[in-house]
């Protein structure tokens, strides 16, 4: 399987400065809305945790804490051909 990363950028202004919760959530809005683009994402999606300051990925069954704000996915699955 051929895999690519995708990575969200930490909410920050400048580094050192507080996280700006409503552009995490903005980040993980427009992050969500490109990957129902590429392709169906099972009603998952991303978001923003004021509360522990990272991105998640998951659905109404549950959300993994991303602590490296990014996740793989399946490269041949988002770049197949049009059907």
């Amino acid at each position: 399987m051929n895999r690519i990363w995708i990575e969200l950028e930490l909410p920050r202004e400048k580094k050192g400065q507080p996280m700006n919760h409503d552009l995490g959530r903005q980040r993980a809005a427009l992050a969500t809305r490109m990957l129902n683009t590429l392709g169906d994402s099972g009603g998952q999606r991303f978001d923003w945790s004021e509360r522990n300051l990272r991105y998640t990925y998951g659905d109404r069954m549950g959300f993994e804490n991303l602590t490296d704000s990014g996740k793989w996915f399946n490269l041949d699955y988002l770049g197949r051909e049009e059907r």
